[in-house]
């Protein structure tokens, strides 16, 4: 159910959607000039765990706040929003993470070079772009050497340049598959990796940065020779997509999406309140 729409008709039709209704809807009526507004922002967010966990790590972090769901199919107004209602921060997913950018104040240089913003902050009045997406591939990738591993990242979107960023620093050699030719080369020229159209099996670590699993379509790299031997990173976390279907059947190493989410959203935790969350609270939030 969607309760609240951020977008370009957020401010003159207050009538229709309004930060009362949301904030009835969430039970916290007459709590919003003492209570740190936080949330998330994205089309579609009916598969998000990110509210659950970061409402755990404010409890257990004693911060008097609420992480609340703004699905929006624009973000026109989100700098509009973030200031009026004086919301410390939000966290930007698919499909905004490169357009968020244009309404930033500054972006961090490791924004700017992934070429995406996942984390947005309030910085009294001035409003800062961050991205955590590398952080959370770091923190689920940290048991594992990645030195020298040969990389498919499906996708070119924002999660995929972060993706492309993080294992190409960590020594990978990154190949990228997309349907958009367009934005695959992008990616490409801007970080010095290749194309790639084909099957999948002679890939150490194969990554999907797309949506495929939330909604119906077909991956841009052939999955069907998936063996034992590699390793499978999904960011579509909790649901059992065509990519983790066949990972499984074939007893590869799975590296769970969760672990992103969890890594990505404390790093953005850090960002919004100046201290560091209990992940293992996050994470039994999550399960």
């Amino acid at each position: 159910m969607k309760i609240f729409t951020c977008g370009s008709d957020i401010l003159p039709k207050m009538d229709i959607h309004t930060l009362s209704d949301l904030m009835d809807a969430y039970k916290v009526r007459g709590l919003i000039a003492d209570r740190v507004i936080t949330g998330i922002i994205g089309h579609p967010l009916s598969h998000s765990d990110s509210p659950s966990m970061q409402n755990a790590a404010m409890k257990a972090a004693g911060v008097k706040g609420i992480y609340l769901t703004f699905d929006s199919t624009d973000i026109e107004h989100l700098r509009d929003v973030v200031l009026g209602y004086g919301i410390r921060g939000m966290n930007v997913t698919i499909p905004y993470k490169q357009k968020v950018i244009e309404q930033m104040d500054s972006i961090s240089e490791i924004a700017e070079r992934i070429g995406a913003v996942n984390t947005v902050i309030n910085d009294d009045g001035e409003i800062k772009g961050e991205n955590t997406d590398h952080v959370g591939i770091r923190y689920a990738f940290s048991n594992i050497d990645l030195k020298g591993k040969n990389v498919i990242i499906m996708g070119s979107g924002g999660a995929a340049r972060a993706a492309t960023y993080t294992f190409m620093d960590a020594g990978c050699d990154v190949s990228i598959s997309g349907r958009n030719e367009l934005t695959v080369n992008m990616i490409c020229d801007n970080f010095g990796c290749a194309p790639y159209r084909g099957s999948v099996k002679t890939f150490d670590i194969i990554v999907n940065c797309t949506p495929i699993g939330l909604v119906d379509g077909r991956y841009p790299a052939d999955i069907d020779d998936i063996h034992s031997e590699q390793i499978v990173f999904d960011m579509v976390y909790g649901h059992d997509t065509p990519l983790i279907k066949k990972a499984k059947k074939s007893g590869s190493i799975l590296v769970d999406g969760k672990e992103m989410l969890i890594g990505q959203g404390a790093e953005s935790f850090h960002l919004w309140f100046d201290r560091k969350p209990d992940v293992d609270v996050m994470r039994r939030a999550i399960q």
